[in-house]
């Protein structure tokens, strides 16, 4: 049986997850593939394919559902998912097992994970979860990834494993129908440009942009008909030359926050 999870992460904090979800799977060999690159035929040979992602604006974010729309329909074929928040996960999880149930995916599992926030309005305001996950939040991980470890097995046993549907808190089934409406509201409508006069063309803006939005030449260009506001620009910038509308290097979140990074450098029980 091959198993892939496939993970979009600007940060690290997913990605850091992710890796510690793999040390889990000893006796279940999982590669682990950066969503960023990839085309969908590329993932189409493996028989279990997980997805992993952060929240963006209280849902997936849209290159990823956008990739997912391209995949062929998958016949006889599994999917997990979990994604990482800050503040609220919103319906991040629900909308992702719809749209892989659409594709013909059968979703055995799904879970929220509350991690640092990343996104710098928020870390600004300062709500930036530092502490987060509590030790609650990762048993509840190491719960999730324990049912997963079940189901694996089972598929590869050839026995029957139903789909399950994400649960969501309270507080997520409040979140706006139009989230991305309602973050304008809260933040306004924010647009990346560069300072031409802090800028040393290092090109790391253009490097982290998934999207390809961003070139380097003369001056640095962001393309704003490309661009999906995703901040990796805006994080990664070392000179903090990139401006997004009020905010010129405040809250930047480069990498995993040591206290994020201690609660997944041991193994813990593997499984």
């Amino acid at each position: 049986m091959k198993v892939a999870l496939v993970y979009y992460s600007a940060t690290g904090n997913t990605k850091l997850a992710c890796e510690y979800v793999k040390r889990c799977f000893q006796d279940i060999h999982m590669e682990l593939i950066d969503f960023v690159g990839i085309t969908p035929s590329y993932i189409a040979e493996y028989d279990v394919i997980g997805f992993a992602f952060f929240t963006d604006s209280w849902q997936p974010p849209k290159i990823l559902l956008e990739f997912i729309h391209r995949l062929p329909v998958m016949q006889n074929k599994y999917a997990f998912t979990f994604n990482t928040f800050g503040c609220i996960s919103g319906k991040s999880a629900q909308t992702m097992s719809r749209a892989l149930r659409n594709k013909g995916f059968q979703v055995v599992e799904s879970f929220s994970l509350h991690a640092p926030e990343s996104y710098p309005p928020m870390i600004t305001s300062g709500r930036g979860y530092v502490d987060s996950p509590s030790p609650k939040e990762f048993r509840q991980f190491q719960k999730y990834i324990g049912r997963l470890h079940e189901s694996l097995h089972k598929i590869a046993n050839g026995e029957a494993v139903l789909s399950r549907k994400p649960k969501l808190r309270f507080i997520d089934w409040l979140v706006p129908g139009n989230p991305n409406r309602f973050t304008r509201i809260l933040f306004g409508t924010i647009k990346m440009e560069i300072d031409s006069e802090v800028c040393v063309q290092c090109g790391l803006c253009a490097r982290y942009c998934p999207v390809k939005a961003i070139s380097v030449f003369d001056n640095v260009h962001i393309d704003q008909e490309k661009c999906q506001q995703c901040w990796s620009c805006y994080n990664h910038c070392p000179n903090k030359a990139v401006i997004a509308g009020k905010y010129t290097g405040r809250g930047q979140y480069r990498k995993p926050i040591l206290s994020y990074q201690n609660k997944f450098c041991d193994d813990k029980e593997v499984l």
